[in-house]
């Protein structure tokens, strides 16, 4: 029997009520019960009957995003229709690094920037926040989610041509089981080099000895885009000195741990391809402190192009014939935001904030940089037509010299 706190007995009515009233508690919770049971079921299976549409890597979703952001658009694929002469490695490992054909690669690699990660390539503010909106995954030089057919990425490229390359980067984040050797982080400036030569160096060091000693390792730099917007922020930005300096010591970091290494270096892009490209596509002002800000900022876009110049010519008084430094101009002469065929700025060529490269972006660069890799100096050049070409078709190395090209075999390849 229940007892109330001083243990005397309930009488036979107040017995009665209380019996009827925990009747009636117990039918409520019951029916409670059972109407969330009924709705989780509604639920989940409304989430079976539309899970194809929600997910935001689904084509609809995207397609979807597309129309209000104008970043989904899907990126474009490759194909090498070239004979299996110039495509097939070398029947021996070469040690002369003017004699390494892509499919001699087996390691690829990056340090840089937001431009390296991929940063927005797929997603925007809102969606995702932190390291995930680095979609390493889409970088035009890393990025390993997809095959060629329908994803064009360097590292994909490469990958068809080697399919046990290591080093690529997949899917969201900046952690290094999605990054793995491509080290670059947002927002550093050139003084960070040094430091993700020394991360990168750690994360060779992880793979086999024989392996890393043999191998074959392209790596690409992309650097500089804070160190000249710190001009709009009451700093200085790096001088060509200092980004000489600082991408030399990062070089000779590499080069004096990691045998077999083809460094290349991006150019910086032009004023008006990329930091005025808010401004003439979305009218969108970037805040500056500073009146003259884009004219020393193309100055200095030019100063480090003469920077990386020079850094190259220099290499080639190393001994070393298992290294090589080589430039690739891919932006040199891109002088306004990507147009279509009629004349109007392709915003689908820039992820939401129209400063970065949007997935289909990264992967018309990437066209680019492949053809610019085995093309001599002397025909290493992209023009807006050329940037915005997204025919699948990527250049064969020649067949007088099917590799991948440097200052020295550019000019006389045995």
């Amino acid at each position: 029997d229940f007892q109330f706190s001083d243990d005397k007995p309930h009488s036979n009515a107040s017995t009665r009520i209380f019996s009827k009233g925990a009747v009636n508690v117990f039918a409520i919770l019951f029916v409670l019960l059972i109407s969330t049971f009924l709705a989780a079921q509604v639920i989940t299976n409304l989430i079976n009957n539309h899970k194809d549409t929600v997910s935001p890597e689904h084509p609809v979703y995207r397609k979807n995003l597309s129309v209000l952001t104008g970043v989904f658009r899907f990126p474009i694929g490759g194909r090498l229709n070239c004979s299996q002469r110039v495509l097939e490695p070398s029947p021996i490992s070469p040690t002369d690094a003017n004699r390494v054909r892509p499919a001699d690669v087996q390691f690829i690699a990056a340090m840089g920037d937001s431009y390296a990660t991929a940063f927005l390539s797929y997603t925007d503010n809102t969606e995702e926040v932190d390291d995930l909106r680095n979609a390493v995954g889409n970088s035009f030089i890393m990025g390993g989610d997809g095959e060629l057919e329908s994803h064009l990425t360097l590292a994909n490229v490469f990958r068809q041509l080697n399919p046990s390359l290591a080093g690529i980067s997949i899917g969201k984040g900046l952690n290094e089981e999605q990054t793995n050797l491509n080290v670059a982080i947002p927002g550093m400036w050139v003084n960070d080099m040094q430091r993700q030569a020394r991360e990168l160096i750690r994360r060779f060091q992880k793979h086999p000895t024989h392996s890393t000693s043999n191998g074959w390792k392209l790596i690409h730099i992309f650097v500089g885009t804070k160190d000249i917007s710190g001009f709009c922020v009451g700093q200085k930005g790096s001088t060509k000195m200092e980004y000489k300096t600082n991408l030399t010591e990062a070089i000779e970091l590499l080069q004096d741990a990691l045998p077999k290494t083809i460094i290349s270096i991006i150019g910086m892009t032009n004023l008006d391809f990329m930091w005025r490209a808010p401004t003439l596509i979305k009218q969108l002002r970037i805040p500056c402190e500073i009146d003259n800000f884009e004219l020393l900022a193309q100055r200095r876009v030019e100063e480090y192009r003469e920077a990386i110049i020079e850094i190259v010519s220099e290499s080639q008084t190393i001994s070393r014939k298992d290294q090589a430094v080589i430039a690739q101009h891919i932006f040199d002469d891109l002088w306004a935001p990507l147009t279509k065929s009629d004349g109007s700025f392709n915003a689908d060529f820039y992820a939401v904030d129209s400063f970065h490269l949007s997935n289909y972006g990264n992967s018309l660069v990437a066209k680019q940089l492949w053809n610019h890799l085995v093309s001599p100096d002397y025909r290493k050049i992209t023009t807006n037509e050329m940037m915005a070409d997204e025919s699948p078709e990527l250049i064969c190395p020649e067949t007088s010299c099917p590799y991948i090209r440097t200052s020295s075999n550019s000019v006389f390849c045995q």
